[in-house]
């Protein structure tokens, strides 16, 4: 908000990127550009002096009786009173959200075929002669004199989402150079790992067919591999028949876990690779495994995250955007709690 509010005074123009951490504009593309092409995009859908209201005439103070109604509202959901810190921050969220609204009236955001549609119906739902001959332009002009726009959950709901949505993709649309995308996968090894695979033949004990004799089978079947010197090709036909194939590709742990279990897979990782081990239990029975081969994780490489790397900048960039833009829209509209110095 400084940063915004010095260039209004000297004239000069922003980035959007100024107002949030300055890391971003180290990974952003022309960002300049693609903020120029978001504007005029929103100059075409809604015109240059698009608004409905005039921003002066927003109420600036919301009543402290609308803010007890949110925290019966919680307390409701939670089933308990609101602490001190819960109230703080559902103050915070009920300012933000007003903010939003009013920016997305100011914008012309009301004038969505989606809102309007709302409006219409709800005003014939409150008229005296819901069944009069009126078009639905005239209804919405109804709804908005009733106030109703304001006090439908459904339409403010509708109206601070697309206003989220238009400040955030001043950011999304941005473009992060390969440098900064190497740069955010090298400050955050751990988001992009590569999972370790493994490769076995297991031969299954099937515990609804053995009962208790599963155990005891399983020891001998164990003996009968490991003395007998089996593969696991002609290991693995001596198995029960079971909802898992006795030899399987190559898999993460998370898709052994569906299979066999947590249990299973961490007692796998245990495993040395290249004999029979076992017993091992799963919610299917007894397992003799033979481990082929293991590759352990690994941080990705930049070509195989580049998709969800680019991702995850723009939405940390698009989150720090929303967060300045609405405390710049509180500070614009002088939101404030009535009788709470906020």
């Amino acid at each position: 908000p400084d940063t915004l509010c010095a260039a209004r005074n000297t004239g000069e123009g922003v980035d959007i990127t100024d107002l949030v951490l300055p890391k971003f504009k180290r990974i952003i593309g022309s960002p300049s550009v693609h903020f120029a092409l978001l504007g005029g995009l929103v100059v075409w859908l809604f015109g240059i002096n698009s608004g409905t209201v005039d921003s002066e005439s927003f109420r600036s103070t919301i009543s402290m009786s609308e803010v007890e109604r949110v925290y019966a509202k919680i307390e409701i959901e939670k089933g308990r009173s609101l602490t001190d810190v819960e109230r703080s921050d559902a103050i915070v969220v009920i300012l933000n959200r007003e903010a939003l609204f009013l920016y997305s009236r100011e914008i012309g955001l009301d004038r969505d075929p989606v809102v309007q549609r709302r409006l219409s119906q709800i005003a014939a739902f409150v008229s005296e002669n819901p069944e009069e001959t009126i078009t639905a332009k005239t209804r919405v002009r109804e709804a908005v004199e009733l106030g109703l726009i304001e006090s439908d959950s459904i339409t403010r709901r509708i109206l601070v989402d697309g206003a989220r949505r238009l400040i955030r993709a001043t950011a999304l649309v941005q473009v992060p150079t390969d440098e900064g995308l190497q740069r955010y996968l090298e400050e955050n090894p751990s988001l992009y790992q590569i999972p370790g695979r493994t490769r076995i033949t297991h031969v299954a004990l099937n515990r609804n067919l053995r009962k208790e004799n599963t155990v005891g089978a399983a020891n001998e079947m164990f003996s009968r591999l490991t003395v007998g010197d089996l593969s696991p090709e002609d290991g693995s036909l001596l198995g029960d028949e079971t909802v898992v194939e006795p030899s399987l590709p190559s898999m993460t742990d998370r898709a052994i876990t569906r299979r066999f279990g947590m249990n299973f897979t961490a007692a796998l990782a245990m495993l040395p690779v290249g004999e029979w081990q076992g017993p091992i239990r799963s919610p299917l029975g007894e397992h003799i495994v033979f481990v082929h081969e293991r590759t352990p994780a690994r941080r990705a490489m930049l070509d195989e995250a580049r998709e969800q790397v680019s991702s995850d900048i723009r939405n940390e960039l698009a989150d720090q955007v929303l967060i300045a833009r609405v405390e710049e829209l509180r500070e614009h509209y002088g939101l404030k709690i009535d009788g709470i110095g906020l």
